[in-house]
């Protein structure tokens, strides 16, 4: 999955790198699922000042008497824990639709990976090894030799492949 903060970053160089895979730009609605996610942290974490401060205001009303101001106080830090309890689910909801929106990007390819529409249109860099077709015949004849030992099964010319004890 990708970081939120890359994107935001790299936003031209995400759209553009997804556009190489046949992808849509995507950015600006992650960007914008991420801000709403934001936003309403904020709001929370406000709304939870406000609690503190309205908790101490409690105590400094009952120390000094004033049990109206109290109860005011007491109702107020109700409705703030219970705008809280929703907040905190509707954030849940926002992370879940971010990670959701997320979850089906693509890869991006690399700078150096050719546009085209299939393999056919791939560079060859480097080759490695024995053509496959010369090498599967080598394999075959080996794989169908097996030899028995007065121990144990082996397979030839493979050694640590298979010792099974009889």
């Amino acid at each position: 999955m990708f970081d939120i903060r890359w994107i935001r970053e790299n936003a031209v160089a995400f759209d553009q790198a997804l556009a190489k895979r046949g992808y849509e730009a995507s950015a600006a609605k992650l960007i914008a699922l991420d801000d709403s996610r934001r936003s309403h942290i904020t709001k929370l974490q406000e709304a939870q000042e406000r609690r503190n401060a309205a908790s101490k205001e409690i105590g400094k009303a009952k120390g000094s008497g004033d049990d109206a101001r109290a109860q005011e106080l007491i109702d107020e830090v109700a409705q703030i824990k219970a705008f809280i309890q929703s907040g905190e689910e509707e954030e849940r909801k926002l992370i879940a639709d971010l990670e959701a929106a997320m979850a089906v990007i693509p890869n991006l390819p690399h700078d150096d990976v050719p546009v085209g529409e299939d393999e056919a249109g791939n560079v060859l860099l480097k080759t490695h090894g024995e053509n496959r077709s010369s090498r599967s015949m080598k394999l075959r004849k080996n794989t169908m030799s097996w030899a028995k030992t007065s121990a144990a099964w082996t397979l030839p010319q493979r050694p640590n492949c298979l010792v099974r004890a009889l």
